[in-house]
């Protein structure tokens, strides 16, 4: 059966080449025979020009299913361009009458089921009412959209405004607070949750929390909140210590998935953090630190790919080997260098100093102990 799939695949390409290679030439031969008068009374000219002919057509019929083909698909195309129809009035398409001023796709496929499209006005739509663009899955079920009202879809209830659903997740505005596996999620705001198809084992969230709640290592306040399988991230409802770190209260914090544990990921720093030296003030935001307690960064040994990386608060002045932080600025510490940038926030810049030298980048080469005022 693969061979024969083969062989129809190759046939345009052989036909093509044996017109181009084999009929052509041979053409110009039988004309130059028909056209010269002492072949054309030669017996061996006549039976080249009977065998021309007879080659010619055998090669045309042969041709003839493979061009009604294509001309056939060809004429489909144009009749039906892959079944998208722009509607000016009322319209019945799929089994659902759509408003003017809509867009349908069909699939090209027979039963030519309903694939997306974009409505004009509120429609109902497999049991919901959309509006907007949307998006069907091959079950019939409607995969994404705008609800133009509440609807219970899968494990949600959804109020007016974007969603989505699959195997995997579900996701919605929320119509009003709902309690799952323990925490309640805030009504008017987008949650994701896992769908009642999903594999995925534990809670599995990307909300708001409507009411504070310990989730893990953290005690959280109101506000956005994600748990999931690489981590939970949320904001703090009062400072904490989490491995030696002090993190401000009302800001948020992440706790990364390591080796099966919970360790820490970012957060915004309550007390001073002495890192290599350096002592941080509080307001600098974590962007990064290896797993481990906030006292053994002082004299951490990185390795080959690890770093730290921190933005100091607008209002700071930090010494840094000699040099002086002053402001919002991305700092970084890895095992060959310290670099500080000033690019993290354009409305309140920071800059390193080095005596009488402003950089808006600089980089210290702990191998030599010398600065870099003209880095990167």
């Amino acid at each position: 059966m693969a061979l024969l799939v083969g062989l129809l695949f190759l046939l345009p390409i052989v036909l093509t080449a044996a017109f181009m290679f084999v009929v052509v030439p041979a053409g110009c031969v039988v004309a130059v025979i028909l056209a010269v008068p002492r072949l054309r009374r030669s017996p061996a000219g006549w039976r080249i020009v009977k065998l021309y002919c007879g080659g010619l057509a055998l090669f045309v019929i042969g041709c003839l299913p493979l061009a009604a083909i294509v001309a056939g698909d060809a004429y489909t195309d144009m009749a039906t361009p892959h079944y998208h129809y722009t509607i000016d009035a009322p319209r019945e398409l799929a089994g659902i009458v759509f408003p003017a001023h809509s867009e349908v796709q069909l699939s090209p496929y027979s039963p030519h089921h309903l694939m997306s499209g974009r409505l004009g006005a509120p429609t109902t739509i497999a049991g919901l009412r959309l509006i907007g663009s949307f998006g069907m899955e091959d079950d019939h079920t409607v995969a994404d959209g705008t609800l133009a009202a509440p609807h219970q879809i899968d494990v949600l209830p959804c109020g007016p405004g974007p969603f989505f659903r699959n195997v995997i997740s579900v996701a919605c505005v929320l119509a009003h607070d709902i309690r799952m596996d323990g925490f309640l999620l805030k009504a008017g705001v987008s949650a994701e949750v896992k769908s009642s198809d999903s594999q995925q084992e534990g809670p599995w969230f990307k909300a708001a929390l409507a009411e504070a709640a310990h989730v893990g290592r953290f005690d959280c306040g109101p506000g956005p909140f994600d748990m999931t399988s690489v981590g939970t991230r949320c904001v703090l409802a009062a400072d904490q210590n989490i491995d030696g770190y002090v993190l401000r209260g009302g800001t948020p914090a992440d706790l990364e998935r390591y080796e099966g544990a919970d360790v820490l990921f970012a957060g915004t720093l309550a007390q001073p953090l002495n890192v290599k030296g350096v002592v941080l003030p509080p307001g600098t935001v974590i962007e990064r630190v290896p797993p481990g307690r906030a006292e053994a960064l002082q004299h951490h040994v990185f390795v080959k790919y690890e770093d730290a990386r921190f933005v100091t608060p607008a209002d700071a002045k930090i010494a840094v080997r000699g040099g002086e932080i002053q402001g919002a600025v991305q700092l970084y510490f890895s095992r060959e260098e310290i670099v500080a940038a000033h690019e993290v926030d354009m409305r309140a810049p920071g800059a390193f100093v080095l005596g009488h030298e402003r950089s808006a980048s600089a980089r210290f080469d702990i191998a030599s102990g010398k600065w870099d005022l003209h880095y990167p």
